[in-house]
Order: C-alpha cells, then sequence, then structure tokens
C-alpha cells in the first residue's frame, strides 16, 4: 500500500513537482512585493537611506561574523557552517537553496539548534524593539 506521499510521487514527476513548488513560491514573492511596492518609496523618502543601509549592514555583518567564527575558530564544515547560518537567520529557502545545491541532505544538520534559537529570539526581540520604539 502506498502512503499519500508515495502516490504523489508516482503519479507526478519530480520536474513537475519542482515546478510547482518554484511557482508557487514565485507568485507569493511576486503579490507579497507587489502589495509592498507602492509604500516603499514614500516610506524611504520617510525614514531615509540610512534606514535601508542598517538594515542591511544588520543582516549581513552577523552573517559574516558568524561565518568568520565557524570557519576559523569552530573548524566547521562547510555545508554544515552554511545550514547553521541559515537556520539562525530562519531561512528556509536558504536551507533548501543548500541542499539542493549540496545534492545532500548534510546542511540541514546544522539548522535545527541555530532554526530554534533564531526563531525564539526573533519573537523576543520583535516584541523589544516595538516597546523601545514607543
Amino acid at each position: 500500500m502506498l502512503t499519500s506521499r508515495e502516490s504523489v510521487r508516482v503519479l507526478l514527476p519530480s520536474a513537475a513537482q519542482w515546478l510547482m513548488g518554484t511557482l508557487g513560491l514565485c507568485v507569493f514573492v511576486t503579490v507579497v512585493g507587489l502589495n509592498a511596492g507602492p509604500s516603499f518609496v514614500p516610506g524611504l523618502r520617510e525614514a531615509g537611506w540610512p534606514l535601508l543601509l542598517w538594515g542591511a549592514a544588520v543582516t549581513t555583518l552577523p552573517l559574516l561574523a558568524g561565518f568568520l567564527y565557524g570557519h576559523f575558530v569552530q573548524r566547521l564544515h562547510l555545508p554544515i557552517l552554511l545550514g547553521a547560518l541559515a537556520g539562525a537567520q530562519t531561512t528556509t529557502a536558504a536551507l533548501g537553496a543548500l541542499t539542493e545545491r549540496a545534492r545532500s541532505q548534510i546542511p540541514a544538520l546544522g539548522t535545527t539548534v541555530p532554526y530554534a534559537l533564531g526563531n525564539v529570539l526573533l519573537t523576543m526581540w520583535g516584541s523589544v524593539i516595538v516597546l523601545l520604539r514607543r
């Protein structure tokens, strides 16, 4: 007896599954972008370019620091380190890209704990930042 997941694999070729998953993600990102687009330029005028630049720095610098620490101090293997960084950023899409590129699930080994901690900290610090802005 086939499970429901196995029966889908039998009915749909992997290329069709990939197309539907990718197309669904692209449509979602497009809808979110179109809804956010009209308010982006006025928001940028109001808040200024420093907000955009600080956002890029706050996103990039922890990844760079984590990579350097994990690679040179902890001596982690690259797939596991990149999986941990994707988990710390709570970016499931990055993990998918890593496992696809590596043709292995090894990057997922490094994702679990940083992903859980990242979600908890994201929830907690989001509330703290909102309270500080008042």
